[in-house]
């Protein structure tokens, strides 16, 4: 099952809330963020690498509305050296607010 399958159809925030339900002895609350803690975006460089794409930040916003995704942590694609790469994760996050953490490398 594909990651945002899994998360649209529930099973990871029902499985969350039912966990910490019994922890807690509470009644079941949604879930206040929900963050996809691994994407990768902009440009890739290396020849070599299964990563030497492009993956746009719109469909990642699209997949990510679809899985009820409110946030989603990206990180370059594969570069030779990371200088571009970092900087066009900046211009991704500071692009889309509120809606990408960056992780450089």
């Amino acid at each position: 099952m594909y990651r945002r399958n899994f998360l649209a159809s529930g099973m990871a925030l029902t499985g969350a809330m039912s966990w910490s339900n019994s922890l807690l002895g509470g009644q079941p609350k949604k879930a206040d963020l929900v963050i996809d803690a691994h994407g990768h975006a902009g440009h890739g460089e290396a020849l070599s690498a299964p990563w030497s794409t492009f993956n746009d930040p719109e469909v990642i916003l699209r997949h990510a509305e679809e899985a009820g995704i409110d946030k989603t942590i990206v990180f370059p694609i594969e570069n030779p050296t990371y200088e571009k790469a970092n900087q066009e994760i900046a211009r991704i996050v500071e692009r889309y607010p509120g809606k990408f953490v960056g992780v450089i490398d």
